[in-house]
């Protein structure tokens, strides 16, 4: 059994030769998502940050880490302006996991849709600042449900949608304080049962298991990484996967396709973060090349980009969406 933040998930050990050497607390809730997972952001070591709305919550320039805890605590911060996240700031996060599967572009700004569940794992009892809390949440909460036993409090969704898009059955915000260190975030009701079942049971497959590709270009020790394994079932599919890794200083991305590209790298990444026409070049900060197995990368310093500049987030988390 893998012992994390007071929940001991009953998993099924896989061959301990296989990569990554995953810390026991990643393991153990990378063992409570669905197995068709499609894709793991995570965050480690650092304090939930202020609410938007907080002069001392503007991030310093370029800052990569401060990028993948604001995806991990989305539906935190962007909840009625981060109301909810306010009684947690300043609290450490050991760890904080987002799987989520079922891409869907839902705005021609970029906005994704998905159905995933975020872990946040904390360095210490929440105590007061738990009750606080789910006093909050109770008090906000559009409605108030059970699952397995968790008090799980619901609000809208907190994805911009065009109003073609309708709300899926499963859409929404929903919050529960699993245990005094662990709270969990999802954005839908069903992935967020499936994990809640997978703590209690022994699960024999696991999500993004060992095997995959995509964790030799991966550091699983920086503060922020990302993990996203292209479901072969999707129609036009051009990458294997993607990998995101982040620091505070830099940004590493690899793009595996799907067989070998003839373009060199940076007119492959234009063409995926622009379109084949685009109205906006390839930021001159950027460098491309590609590895021995064909893979794509691209890197950044954060001392490279300007304020306000083209980090372009859109264009690298829409790659990593439906295609």
């Amino acid at each position: 059994m893998v012992v994390c933040g007071g929940i001991a998930p009953r998993m099924a050990c896989g061959d301990d030769r296989g990569r990554p050497m995953l810390t026991p607390q990643l393991a153990g809730v990378l063992g409570w998502f669905p197995a068709d997972t499609e894709t793991l952001h995570v965050a480690q070591s650092f304090q939930i940050p202020a609410v938007e709305d907080d002069p001392s919550s503007t991030p310093p320039v370029g800052d990569f880490r401060y990028a993948s805890q604001l995806f991990v605590l989305d539906g935190l911060w962007g909840l009625e302006r981060g109301k909810y996240q306010k009684p947690l700031v300043g609290r450490k996060v050991v760890a904080a996991l987002c799987g989520s599967r079922y891409y869907d572009l839902v705005s021609k700004f970029g906005s994704l849709r998905s159905e995933g569940c975020s872990v946040l794992m904390f360095n210490q009892d929440l105590d007061d600042g738990g009750k606080d809390w789910t006093g909050l949440l109770r008090a906000g909460a559009r409605q108030i449900n059970r699952i397995n036993g968790h008090e799980v409090f619901v609000f809208p969704s907190t994805v911009v949608m065009e109003g073609r898009f309708k709300l899926k059955p499963w859409q929404g915000t929903f919050l529960v304080l699993l245990t005094p260190k662990i709270v969990l975030c999802a954005t839908s009701d069903t992935y967020l049962e499936e994990v809640l079942n997978r703590l209690d049971s022994a699960p024999k497959d696991r999500a993004l298991p060992d095997s995959l590709p995509e964790w030799q270009h991966v550091d699983i020790k920086a503060p922020g990484w990302m993990l996203r394994h292209v479901p072969e079932k999707l129609s036009r599919r051009t990458l294997v996967g993607v990998t995101i890794t982040m620091t505070e200083r830099s940004c590493r991305i690899v793009y595996l396709p799907v067989g070998k590209s003839e373009l060199d790298p940076q007119t492959y990444v234009r063409n995926r973060w622009f379109g084949k026409d685009p109205i906006i070049g390839v930021p001159t900060p950027y460098q491309f090349s590609r590895t021995k197995d064909g893979s794509i990368v691209v890197e950044v310093e954060s001392k490279d980009v300007a304020p306000n500049g083209p980090l372009e987030w859109m264009g690298i988390y829409g790659a990593t969406g439906a295609n």
